[in-house]
């Protein structure tokens, strides 16, 4: 997560998946519910994140590959390490690029259900595409994401910011999988197409 993130309409192939994908789950998608305080906190705590959100990005990543070097792998700057790494422009990029995310769902925390889920959705479908990339690899981005809000906050990270920032990174977690699992499965459901196709044509059959 950190690729290119836009807040432009989602594109029609990704709006019948997201629909799909809301009739299919038998259990119901988690709900990013919040009190107007609880808000109102989360969104004064992440205006002083925002202030760096180069250096909290990279943060973020570092943690990840530092923890889950498998993840690393799958990223074009995989040869770098330790201080080349957190300065390297493509990474620093990628952290931003995430940090944006974590804004959007911020700045629309009042309906983030209805106008952001959608389009975490489609990120997470986008993941689907890269080779080698899990669904359950975003389990990871919470644990870093954690890591930049203690060392950011330290001892005013109370229990009751660390349970609302929690419920934040889980919606955001949540909605990028859903997008990632049904675009492996879409990906899958193309190859068996093409693979019976192709029997089809070498037995003679249209």
């Amino acid at each position: 997560m950190g690729c290119s993130y836009s807040g432009a309409a989602l594109s029609q192939k990704s709006v019948l998946s997201y629909k799909a994908s809301c009739g299919q789950h038998q259990q119901p998608m988690r709900r990013l519910e919040l009190t107007n305080e609880q808000r109102k906190e989360l969104v004064r705590e992440y205006r002083k994140l925002a202030n760096d959100s180069v250096t909290n990005g990279t943060m973020v990543f570092m943690h990840i590959f530092q923890n889950n070097p498998q993840i690393l792998k799958l990223f074009p700057f995989r040869d770098l390490t330790g201080d080349e790494l957190k300065r390297d422009p493509l990474m620093k990029g990628h952290g931003s690029r995430f940090m944006q995310v974590v804004g959007a769902v911020l700045e629309n925390i009042d309906n983030a259900d209805t106008a952001i889920r959608p389009l975490l959705y489609q990120l997470g479908e986008r993941h689907s595409y890269y080779e080698g990339f899990k669904p359950e690899y975003f389990n990871y981005y919470k644990d870093g994401m954690m890591y930049m809000c203690e060392k950011n906050f330290g001892e005013k990270l109370t229990p009751k910011m660390r349970d609302l920032w929690c419920k934040v990174f889980d919606f955001i977690i949540d909605s990028v999988q859903d997008g990632c699992r049904d675009g492996l499965s879409h990906i899958a459901d193309d190859k068996r197409y093409w693979i019976e196709r192709e029997h089809q044509l070498q037995h003679g059959q249209k």
